[in-house]
């Protein structure tokens, strides 16, 4: 029996290891995805996002992803912008998915005269945000929308998270 357990441990490492080198391969792709975007776009962001939902909802039975786009005009994204706004939209989905039992999460980009605006929002089951957690997503997301120029925001309740990153036109155009 011991040594069952010790394959069985042996096993679950080892599929650890996997998984953590295939995250790793996953983030240095889409680094040097957003590298290669020095002159960058919103539309390519666009797709980026489109690509990343589309296989998640292939993979998710009990999750619908879905991409509102209300931006009225194409615009310039540095690397930095591009990476980091598709970085916080990883780290909202994966939150929904791991921690508010969502069955769907919206993507939301939207534009005016002054500026761009990014919301995910989810129907999860919320978390209060005064409650000090012990991962790291919320606080990356906000230093991510920071080191772009942005305004973070997060709402929750029993009805849903909101994430939101604001960026002035002067900052991204």
């Amino acid at each position: 029996i011991l040594y069952k357990d010790s394959i069985s441990e042996s096993k679950n490492s080892i599929n650890a290891v996997k998984d953590f080198g295939r995250n790793a391969l996953a983030d240095l792709r889409n680094t040097i995805w957003a590298m290669k975007q020095q002159n960058g776009t919103f539309e390519t962001l666009l797709l980026k996002v489109n690509e990343l939902v589309s296989k998640l909802n292939e993979s998710l039975s009990n999750l619908t992803i879905e991409i509102v786009n209300e931006v009225n005009e194409n615009f310039h994204l540095s690397s930095t912008q591009m990476l980091n706004l598709y970085r916080i939209i990883q780290e909202a989905i994966q939150n929904a998915i791991k921690h508010s039992g969502a069955t769907s999460v919206t993507i939301n980009f939207s534009n005016n005269d002054l500026k761009f605006i990014l919301v995910v929002a989810d129907n999860g089951k919320g978390f209060k945000i005064t409650e000090n957690y012990s991962g790291n997503g919320i606080k990356n997301m906000k230093r991510r929308c920071n080191e772009i120029g942005g305004d973070f925001d997060i709402e929750s309740s029993d009805s849903g998270t909101r994430i939101k990153c604001v960026i002035e036109f002067g900052n991204y155009k």
